[in-house]
């Protein structure tokens, strides 16, 4: 009975996930300001990447962690999937940011060097 309950509860997450992510093509961009970091130096963005990514990671811990839990699904859809779409929606519009901006991105780890000379 506890299995049944448990594939029917990651059925009903996969299923909102699914519908969730079928109304906008980058959902993740749907939580972010366009426009948001234009006014940021190189080294405001490579802090900000920095940050981001770390709520980035913590949040995907709390998702994992709630997902092992009865109706774990659901909470982690709704109480945490926002936040984690709106960190990667600001990571990606970080990125093309810096790119515009022409900001020195390290080539081994991908990420803006704040000490170097904008390219």
């Amino acid at each position: 009975m506890k299995s049944c309950f448990r594939l029917a509860q990651k059925i009903c997450g996969a299923l909102l996930l699914a519908a969730l992510a079928s109304n906008c093509g980058s959902m993740e961009m749907f939580f972010v300001n366009p426009g948001g970091f234009d006014y940021l130096s190189c080294a405001d963005i490579a802090k900000k990447i920095d940050m981001t990514q770390t709520r980035e990671r913590e949040l995907k811990t709390l998702i994992d962690r709630a997902e092992q839990g009865m109706l774990g699904s659901v909470v982690a859809a709704t109480a945490y999937r926002s936040d984690y779409l709106k960190a990667q929606g600001e990571l990606k519009l970080l990125a093309e940011t810096a790119q515009r901006k022409n900001c020195a991105i390290d080539p081994i780890t991908g990420r803006i060097d704040a000490r170097a000379p904008p390219r």
